[in-house]
């Protein structure tokens, strides 16, 4: 695994370009995950904050198409 690695590096120091849009890459792509889990928990996840979260009902009116 040293040698991978060594080699990687090599590979990164002779392309700097490509090193720099390969790390950009990852962190946006760790930010988004982040971003969209912190979500995800805060909406889907967590109790809502009402005593009673059962008793919460929806109200609305359903049309038919029909007139």
């Amino acid at each position: 695994m040293t040698a991978d690695l060594k080699y990687a590096v090599r590979g990164l120091r002779r392309s700097p370009g490509f090193a720099a849009a390969a790390i950009v890459t990852l962190a946006l792509g760790i930010a988004a995950n982040g971003t969209v889990f912190t979500l995800f928990n805060g909406v889907l996840l967590r109790d809502l904050p009402f005593d009673a979260p059962d008793r919460i009902v929806t109200l609305g009116v359903r049309y038919t198409g029909n007139t």
